[in-house]
């Protein structure tokens, strides 16, 4: 997954809507292709606007737009229903890459900063059909109404140490991506090895209740049948977390601080 984060400010932002075309004049955004997630970034009122996808590579579709100020652009398309704004200031962590923002995202980045707009949306966009029941019925039992400290909600207070952990630790990780398969796997936690590959981690933790039971048993043999790479926490381990998730870090090659 890739995401393009374009700059405007008050001048130019409706000009960006009416063309329904974004343009800038720096080279990040040469491989963008069709597909690709865009947001809109208005440096005068420090808001982020989403979610579009590109319709277009990068080329002068309209060497008139912006006065000309802007020829590498791209055609977008609105994906969410409405127009979704957010204050910079809440995603400054998913988009900041020390003082400097990040304008193109990859993988985790780029989906976490999807679920921030859209998560309501995440599983018809990115699988195309509805969760399957027993994960409904677990996402109703068990709302995400723990908060971390950077700004992940969670549905569990082991979550939401687990969560802090990687952020204090500088682990970029998303929380429930859904995984592009047809069993549409939803892991707690995602990372990602310095290669580049994607590393699932869960928390068993309320064995005893019947429905969460059941929907560990089909994750697990997901996890088996498929032979995705998974990192499992359980409660035994959060008495001394740091120990046991800085060696199954250490185990997948992810980088941590």
């Amino acid at each position: 997954m890739k995401a393009y984060i374009f700059a405007c400010n008050n001048k130019t932002m409706s000009e960006c809507f009416t063309r329904s075309l974004f343009g800038v004049n720096k080279p990040y955004v040469t491989d963008i292709s069709p597909g690709d997630f865009c947001y809109l970034y208005n440096y005068s009122d420090q808001i982020l606007y989403g979610v579009w996808k590109a319709t277009t590579t990068c080329a002068c579709h309209e060497p008139k737009a912006w006065g000309g100020h802007f020829k590498l652009q791209v055609r977008v398309q609105l994906i969410s229903k409405t127009m979704l704004s957010i204050p910079f200031h809440q995603i400054r962590p998913l988009i900041n890459l020390g003082d400097d923002v990040t304008w193109k995202l990859f993988n985790v980045r780029a989906h976490d900063l999807y679920e921030h707009f859209a998560s309501e949306y995440a599983s018809e966009i990115e699988v195309g059909r509805k969760l399957q029941k027993y994960d409904e019925d677990y996402r109703n039992k068990y709302p995400a109404n723990f908060r971390c400290e950077d700004g992940h909600k969670v549905r569990s207070l082991s979550e939401q140490t687990i969560d802090n952990w990687l952020f204090h630790h500088k682990v970029i990780h998303t929380v429930e991506p859904i995984v592009p398969i047809p069993e549409k796997l939803i892991p707690d936690f995602m990372v990602e090895t310095i290669n580049g590959e994607n590393i699932f981690i869960e928390f068993w933790g309320m064995l005893d209740d019947p429905l969460y039971k059941e929907r560990m048993y089909k994750k697990f043999k997901i996890y088996a049948d498929r032979r995705l790479p998974l990192i499992e926490i359980r409660p035994e381990h959060l008495q001394n977390l740091d120990f046991e998730l800085s060696n199954k870090l250490k185990q997948k090659n992810v980088n941590f601080r």
